[in-house]
């Protein structure tokens, strides 16, 4: 299941709340190129894309401090990893919910 398909209805209003495609963000490279040109608040991004690793995606996010989670199917995290918020595959519409909501809830704060 595609995660756009699971952002819907987490107790914000309707307009308030954007998912980006994933088919704008199939790479790193296309990533950074949204983060320089549109306004992200928060973001979920994956372990790997295609054949990259996120790790430079997750700098860019960290040096604008933007809340992020990871997204992965795989088990083992390197260190860097484990005190990000974590959404596991294949996605459940409560896991979704309940790390977006302490997403938006930490850029509230």
């Amino acid at each position: 299941m595609q995660l756009t398909a699971l952002h819907a209805p987490i107790g914000c209003p309707p307009t308030s709340v954007r998912a980006i495609s994933p088919e704008w963000t199939r790479t790193c490279a296309s990533a950074i190129a949204l983060l320089k040109s549109h306004k992200v608040d928060v973001a979920i991004i994956d372990l790997i894309t295609g054949d990259e690793r996120c790790d430079v995606v997750a700098d860019k996010l960290d040096a604008k401090g933007i809340p992020w989670a990871l997204s992965t199917g795989f088990e083992a995290l390197d260190l860097r990893f484990q005190a990000v918020p974590l959404i596991t595959k294949p996605y459940r519409q409560s896991e979704v919910h309940l790390v977006l909501r302490d997403l938006l809830d930490a850029l509230a704060a």
